[in-house]
């Protein structure tokens, strides 16, 4: 397998078998894109961008996104004109998205009759930092370091001191 579409192959291979799919894609930052999109273009965009891609999305800047994910097509282009840099940086996937996640789980609760999946994309490495965020080599890496730790106490709001941190590492 290459860097492709992992959850609409899953999605195929659920819904042969009969379940239920619900799928988790993108975070609520998307949605007034969404809403904008009366023509199909940034759907079709993000259902052909691979998740290899996306992933390096996760390690790029805002500017960097606007660029290479929506800069190739005048629509799209337009659709993130009135965004800064750092919204579109924060362009999130659905699987980080505490509301959609319960959301998501909620509706799988609710549904009767069949088994149900939920099919949720997420960043490797999420609220890890620079380092691990969004790395292919996340899957190697054994230890963070403190200041990787400390981002992570604070992406989080996790209350812990800079000298606990430094005492117990």
């Amino acid at each position: 397998r290459g860097n492709g579409k992992i959850i609409q192959e899953l999605e195929s291979q659920f819904r042969g078998a009969g379940w239920n799919v619900i799928k988790l894609v993108w975070d609520r930052s998307w949605d007034p894109l969404l809403a904008q999109d009366r023509t199909g273009i940034l759907v079709n965009k993000l259902n052909t961008t691979p998740d290899g891609q996306f992933q390096t999305y996760a390690t790029e800047t805002g500017s960097y996104i606007r660029e290479h994910f929506f800069g190739d097509d005048p629509r799209l282009r337009d659709m993130v004109k009135d965004m800064t840099d750092q919204q579109i940086l924060h362009l999130g996937r659905g699987g980080h998205d505490h509301k959609k996640v319960y959301a998501a789980y909620a509706a799988a609760k609710a549904h009767k009759g069949q088994p149900t999946v939920i099919l949720a994309q997420t960043v490797k490495g999420w609220t890890l930092g620079p380092n691990f965020e969004g790395r292919n080599a996340t899957h190697q890496m054994k230890k963070l370091t403190v200041e990787d730790l400390k981002r992570f106490r604070d992406r989080l709001h996790i209350p812990i001191t800079d000298k606990q941190l430094d005492e117990g590492y």
